[in-house]
């Protein structure tokens, strides 16, 4: 999963569907000059209240809370984002590139 500078503050699905969305845009345009961003996403980031699971649940995930529509609607900008700024692939065949390039979270390349 990708994480912001500094702050370390990931920046997954539950993060783009349920903070401030100036916080939401800040956080990506930190990520946006790196090598490749990962967006983690759970089953419960396209899941709303009219999917009718349990309140109990419900009353702990706040983000079930959320109506699906604004949800997704979040979701589509942000990837939308990440499609303007990268390459979209598959997270295995980002690994192999990292591998091959022989990348390391703090920057440093070695050939």
């Amino acid at each position: 999963m990708s994480v912001t500078p500094r702050v370390r503050l990931p920046f997954i699905g539950t993060f783009v569907v349920r903070a401030p969305w100036p916080l939401v845009r800040g956080a990506y345009l930190t990520l946006r000059g790196g090598p490749f961003l990962s967006l983690e996403l759970h089953a419960v980031d396209l899941l709303g209240p009219e999917d009718g699971l349990p309140a109990a649940l419900s009353a702990t995930q706040g983000d079930l809370q959320l109506p699906l529509q604004q949800k997704l609607d979040r979701l589509e900008q942000a990837v939308g984002w990440i499609a303007s700024d990268f390459r979209c692939t598959s997270l295995l065949e980002c690994s192999r590139e990292v591998a091959a390039s022989r990348w390391f979270p703090d920057g440093q390349r070695t050939e």
